[in-house]
């Protein structure tokens, strides 16, 4: 039977097909992927409904499958081919761009199949997918000869021609070449001279290349660029196109010339045909039919020079003491090398390594330090937690199953406790788990609400407008709280709202306890990707609404209800006392709690030291998504260190923004130095709305600056260097933009999910000047003196260090070397007699010499004691490798394996015979023999 017919059949479409019941399945390809080719022979034309029809049913095999043609003397002149072409059209474009304007009266199919093309390049570009097109056709049966054919009677041509005639002639000044070591191009043109003219400016406007879009069009452009990729495409007729691939790194253009009968030779298009030089053309910008985007039409092209490089030219250098390199994965670009480099280049007398959480560029940075002569200053950045839960504020020894709660939440205008104000307060009463008084109102904050902050939380400014103040709130508020126990979600933010406005009416803050349920929820509940109040809610089966959610008297009401059922559980496990709840902790609360950046710089050994015991435990006992320390850890290993508050993910620079005067001022004594970065390091906060506006931002770091002061902390103006050159933004907007890359399992910080091209920061290593003008809002005397003076400091204190040794530096164990000796000859006088042979005597004296000459004696001891210890406790120590070799290793007792010429040895008198060499080749494999001398059987070794 047939066996098409019998697949015909599987797909239910068997009394539909008429041609197909009389063709052949020829045979069947099974792929290692299960995928499935059916080759279809047939002896008539196969109608175009036929094959949609079997290739529509395709999902009815259970497996993938594609189905061939193949014919048998058909004459396809006659037949309707249409559709078919219409599909390898369809599939063409598919393949490639080149076929994108291939429309249906392009292909005539005769006695072969001839293809139209627009003009010389659309025709090369077939010729180059010919095998593309002829597998097409081959797969539905068409085994016919391909060619292609310019039209030249089309418009398109016949313009294109024209221009070409009629182009001005390119001129290039090669004067002007920047003669550089790593980009020099020598240009040798023979028998041509080439004279450069300057840009008429007339009418001419000169573009940055992102400034060129899609829709730009400009017969009098002018653009400069590094050429960093050329084509020539040679036409039929044996003319040429040049195409040069241009970018001014902010974004790239193809610059198009043309061969034509004036003097724009072949020659002289070759001069730039290496490209890798800096050039200044001039034509007309418009879409290229051909290309399928903006291109320049040069009429004038003239090689120039290179921008110039930047230079730091003020009299005493900044230092930079806090640079990423791409050992920070997924975040830094550059290698440390780079901009240890550019440093020195610069004469800058040192520069700071400090990737996130590990210390894996050190080696390249000293490498790279000691051969440009600058000082190496080793950092890290780490992610800083404190694993505790803060479940319980202002504590009290008292009872919570009979306490009276009250739950409440705020709406506010933004995070600040300084910048923002109230919108609303919302609170309820709870009495033995009920509900038993209410306390709502709008707040005038005293500015305007953003919109942002009306669409998150529907209080608009009309609402607010005829609210009390929360001055003329506040008693109403302490009123219904009285001594009640006070809870919150996320407390820490509610309350600090309160304190700060009752210090502003001069009141003492709330003395109340206070439970922050956030934190009692990350205590009690099981480990959550998100512990707030809404994924609360669905735990405790609470309803919960996100339409009417972020509205503090709702908020107030369902926290109340989530916070009755939390209490039973807890009351259940037997806590009764408020005391208790603050001992609800959990062993891996490292896991839970957020991580906060900041940087630690070695100032010596033994702060090098500790860096690496803190970089250790970070990424072994502590490590979840990625390298965490607790602060109390950092504490431990302080000494040798200085501890700086890092970036805008520092703890401190959270305070400065959006806590009180007194958190920031307790946050800041833990570190030795603080940061302030370029208001460009910050401007996604304002961006995101994290901070409303720039003023704002600026106030909080004077805060943050002032607080440094009171305390007598060294500030210095770090860049958070991230890339090289300001151009390299690019590249790390990649890592950033995307959130399947992120770092450790999560989104870059930086990525907003929502906008891919959302603002980022230029974070690249700056000069000094560059840096001095990037703090305006501070006086000149301290800006130079957080950029200069202070960066410098710090680097004075730094000592000269060096992690990766030159030297071995062996352990250090009393009288080592003696001990080595004495087992070795005790062990070969034990086995080869009083009176040693002299090839023992001689390996054993040559190898203890030299081993013991080269310091490696207290290696062989330790590993000697190391094995005996193993051995003695009744654990089998097998060693292998190059110890094999080593006799005294043999004598220590490290290996059984003795690398002595094959011989035969007595156990019992120490009688030895050493074989000629060539004899044997292994010791083990020497025949049974008596001892000469006491009769006794002796070993091969």
């Amino acid at each position: 039977m047939n066996k098409l017919i019998i697949l015909l059949k599987q797909l239910n479409i068997i009394e539909e097909c008429h041609i197909l019941l009389h063709t052949n399945l020829e045979k069947v390809v099974v792929h290692k992927d299960n995928s499935y080719d059916f080759y279809i022979k047939s002896q008539s034309f196969i109608p175009f409904e036929e094959y949609k029809l079997l290739n529509d049913h395709k999902e009815g095999f259970p497996y993938p499958v594609r189905f061939h043609i193949q014919y048998e003397n058909i004459d396809f002149v006659h037949q309707n081919l249409s559709m078919y072409i219409g599909l390898i059209i369809e599939n063409l474009k598919k393949e490639s761009l080149y076929f994108s304007t291939l429309e249906l009266t392009d292909i005539e199919i005769g006695e072969k199949i001839r293809i139209k093309a627009l003009n010389e390049i659309q025709l090369e570009q077939f010729i180059q997918q010919k095998n593309i097109i002829t597998e097409q056709f081959l797969h539905f049966g068409i085994d016919l000869d391909v060619e292609f054919y310019i039209d030249e009677n089309n418009d398109d041509y016949l313009s294109l021609i024209d221009e070409m005639e009629n182009i001005k002639p390119v001129e290039i000044d090669l004067s002007q070449i920047k003669k550089e070591e790593s980009t020099t191009f020598h240009y040798e043109v023979k028998n041509q001279r080439f004279q450069g003219n300057r840009f008429k400016k007339d009418d001419a406007r000169k573009y940055q290349l992102n400034e060129i879009t899609s829709q730009t069009i400009d017969n009098n452009a002018i653009i400069e660029g590094y050429i960093f990729k050329t084509d020539l495409i040679k036409t039929r007729k044996g003319t040429h196109i040049q195409t040069l691939w241009v970018t001014d790194y902010t974004d790239s253009i193809m610059v198009k010339r043309f061969e034509n009968k004036t003097n724009n030779s072949i020659e002289d298009i070759k001069v730039l045909d290496k490209g890798k030089v800096w050039i200044k053309a001039s034509g007309e910008i418009r879409a290229d039919n051909f290309a399928k985007e903006t291109v320049l039409m040069a009429r004038q092209i003239e090689v120039i020079k290179a921008p110039e490089e930047r230079k730091d030219n003020a009299e005493v250098k900044r230092v930079e003491l806090h640079t990423h390199s791409k050992m920070s994965a997924m975040d830094g670009i550059g290698n440390v090398s780079d901009y240890i480099n550019q440093a020195a280049k610069w004469g800058h007398k040192a520069i700071a390594v400090t990737d996130h959480g590990n210390v894996q560029s050190f080696p390249e940075a000293q490498t790279a330090s000691l051969k440009a002569g600058i000082k190496m200053i080793y950092g890290v950045e780490l992610n800083m937690i404190e694993p505790y839960f803060d479940i319980v504020f202002n504590e009290k020894d008292m009872s919570i199953e009979h306490a009276t709660y009250v739950s409440f939440d705020l709406e506010t205008t933004g995070f600040s406790v300084v910048h923002d104000g109230i919108t609303e307060f919302g609170a309820v009463k709870i009495r033995n788990g009920e509900v038993v008084e209410r306390l709502q109102s709008f707040i005038n904050p005293g500015k305007q609400i953003g919109a942002r902050v009306v669409e998150l939380t529907n209080i608009r400014n009309d609402m607010v407008a005829n609210a009390p103040t929360i001055a003329e709130f506040m008693p109403k508020i302490l009123d219904f709280f009285q001594d009640a126990i006070l809870v919150a979600h996320n407390a820490k933010f509610d309350i600090g709202f309160l304190n700060e406005n009752l210090k502003r009416m001069g009141k003492k803050p709330l003395e109340n306890p206070v439970i922050d349920s956030l934190a009692l929820a990350r205590a009690v509940m099981k480990p959550m990707k998100s512990y707030r109040l809404g994924a609360i809610c669905r735990v405790y089966r609470v309803n919960y609404e996100d339409d009417v959610a972020h509205r503090a008297d709702y908020d107030a009401e369902v926290l109340a209800s989530v916070f009755i059922t939390m209490l039973h559980s807890i009351m259940q496990m037997g806590h009764y006392n408020l005391l208790d709840l603050n001992t609800l902790q959990k062993d891996d609360a490292y896991k839970i709690v957020y991580p906060y950046h900041m940087t630690a710089l070695a100032l010596n050994k033994e702060g090098l030291k500790n860096m690496f015991k803190i970089v250790s435990e970070a990424n072994t006992t502590y490590f979840h998504d990625a390298s965490r320390i607790p602060k109390e850890r950092l504490e431990y290993y302080h000494k040798g260190l200085l501890y700086g508050t890092s970036c805008y993910k520092s703890d401190v620079f959270e305070a400065a923004m959006n806590q009180s005067d007194e958190r920031l001022e307790k946050l800041l004594k833990f570190y030795d130095y603080v940061e302030i970065q370029p208001l460009d390091d910050y401007y996604h906060l304002i961006d995101r709305g994290q901070i409303e506006n720039q003023d704002d931002l600026i106030d909080s770091i004077k805060r943050l600056i002032n607080t440094a002061k009171k305390l007598n902390k060294i500030i210095v103006a770090t860049g958070d260097v991230h890339f090289l050159n300001k151009r390299d933004k690019i590249y790390r907007d990649v890592f950033i933009s995307q959130p399947k890359i992120g770092i450790g399992h999560r989104a870059h910080p930086l990525c907003d999910r929502k906008n891919p091209r959302a603002f980022t920061p230029y974070q690249y290593l700056r000069t000094t000047d560059e840096m001095l003008k990037c703090y305006h809002y501070l006086p000149e005397d301290e800006v130079y003196q957080y950029v200069v003076t202070n960066t410098n400091m710090i680097a004075d204190m730094v000592e000269e260090i060096r992690p990766i040794h030159d030297k071995l530096f062996t352990p250090t164990i009393d009288n080592a070397d003696e001990n080595l000796k004495r087992i070795c000859y005790e062990t070969a006088h034990k086995m080869y007699g009083e009176k040693l042979p002299q090839i023992v005597e001689k390996r054993l004296e040559k190898e203890l010499s030299n081993i013991i000459k080269h310091g490696f004696g207290v290696i062989y001891y330790i590993s000697h004691l190391l094995v005996k210890k193993s051995n003695d406790d009744g654990y089998l120590v097998g060693s292998r490798g190059s110890v094999g070799s080593s006799f005294v290793a043999t004598m220590a007792g490290i290996t059984e394996v003795n690398p002595l010429p094959p011989h035969y040895l007595c156990l019992h008198c120490g009688h030895s015979e050493f074989l000629k060499e060539g004899v044997i080749a292994d010791g083990y494999d020497l025949e049974d023999k008596i001892c000469p001398v006491c009769g006794k059987l002796m070993k091969g070794e």
